[in-house]
């Protein structure tokens, strides 16, 4: 299982620079393409594969650094609960898939947990923000409002449970933690 989780996270460090590939990122919404070879099937090549890539808007896309600081509730009994700090400092890239929906992968170093990263599907409205993902190390799902947008960036509140919270298997995985609170500044980073 600690192989599993190390191999998604080491995919989600890698996700973001497949996705800023020019050869991906030049149109306005999710397209499912067939591989060039299907125009040429026959029985005897075998089975084609279909995949798909994820197009976005260029000019919607934010780079940005995030510092966050927050509390996890830790459970190492079934009777003992008790709060724990931790922070963050995480590179991240938001691709907008249209105008009200983006996809928000981030990833950089974190203490206790020495790193971390999180990917999720979001919704804007009008100023309105939140997000919906998991976080693979330590394994939370959250959901992340904007709480409010400055000059320079954004802050940002992250509510996460673990399956912990449900199951004891997932007690190394989720790091003993039964759910995390964080508060956060994003650094918008500038446009090339």
């Amino acid at each position: 299982m600690k192989l599993r989780c190390l191999v998604l996270f080491c995919s989600l460090l890698a996700l973001p620079f497949s996705l800023y590939s020019q050869d991906v990122i030049n149109q306005d919404s999710l397209k499912i393409y067939e591989d060039e070879r299907m125009r040429n099937y026959d029985q005897e090549s075998g089975p084609v594969s279909t995949h798909v890539e994820i197009t976005t808007s260029n000019n919607l896309n934010q780079a940005y650094y995030e510092f966050n600081f927050g509390v996890a509730l830790l459970q190492l009994d079934q009777s003992s609960y008790f709060p724990f700090p931790g922070v963050s400092w995480l590179w991240g890239k938001k691709f907008h898939l249209s105008n009200s929906t983006f996809c928000d992968i981030e990833a950089g170093l974190a203490l206790p947990s020495l790193f971390t990263g999180k990917i999720g599907l979001g919704i804007s409205i009008n100023k309105f923000e939140f997000t919906f993902g998991v976080r693979p190390w330590p394994l939370h799902l959250y959901f992340q409002p904007k709480l409010a947008t400055t000059e320079r960036g954004d802050w940002i509140l992250s509510f996460e449970i673990s399956p912990y919270s449900f199951s004891n298997k997932f007690e190394s995985e989720s790091m003993y933690s039964n759910g995390i609170i964080n508060f956060g500044y994003r650094w918008n980073m500038k446009k090339k």
